[in-house]
């Protein structure tokens, strides 16, 4: 699991049908990234070093009943150019807010069939709460709830200045290493 990959798990409840299968639907499929120093070029071209800083705007397409997320937030939704699949779904194009300039090991997206609990910091940040969100796939949100009440309570502990708008984290299901900092 290095650059942009699969992550494979049994889902609880039926998926949406743009979902990745294997050939027995007992396994299903979600994508995302985990860039450690110099493996972000697995994904896209760059100078993947961690001294060497870029800002970065991400548009990604994707089955129109699925969930992308960035470290930045949605910046508009548009529908796709590409004709619907004989599969029943159209597709869309989301495209991100610039980030501000970092580590290309800090970048991050993920793409799947999500849902999220939510919660807000107590501290301001740019003049209000920061939103706090823990996506899982369908039907497991609630075994986020324990990371979510702790995660705002660090972010306020150890952040003077948060430089994002939001912070999401993602139950990635056989995940290769135990934290990632995206």
């Amino acid at each position: 699991m290095v650059g942009f990959s699969r992550s494979k798990y049994k889902s609880t409840v039926p998926p949406a049908s743009s979902v990745a299968h294997d050939a027995s639907d007992e396994h299903h499929y979600m994508l995302s990234t985990q860039f450690q120093p110099c493996d972000a070029r697995r994904a896209f071209p760059c100078f993947d070093e961690p001294a060497l800083k870029a800002s970065f705007e991400l548009s990604i397409e994707i089955p129109e009943n699925q969930i992308a997320l960035c470290n930045t937030p949605e910046k508009e939704t548009v529908p796709s150019s590409r004709p619907a699949s004989s599969n029943d779904w159209n597709w869309k194009v989301i495209n991100f807010e610039k980030s501000p300039v970092m580590s290309t090991y800090l970048y991050t997206w993920a793409v799947g069939d999500f849902e999220y609990v939510e919660a807000k910091t107590e501290r301001k940040y740019n003049g209000k709460p920061l939103r706090v969100r823990v996506y899982t796939t369908k039907s497991l949100e609630e075994q986020g709830r324990y990371a979510l009440e702790h995660a705002w309570k660090i972010i306020d502990l150890l952040s003077e200045d948060y430089p994002l708008p939001k912070m999401d984290l993602v139950a990635v299901h056989d995940f290769a290493t135990g934290a990632m900092e995206g």
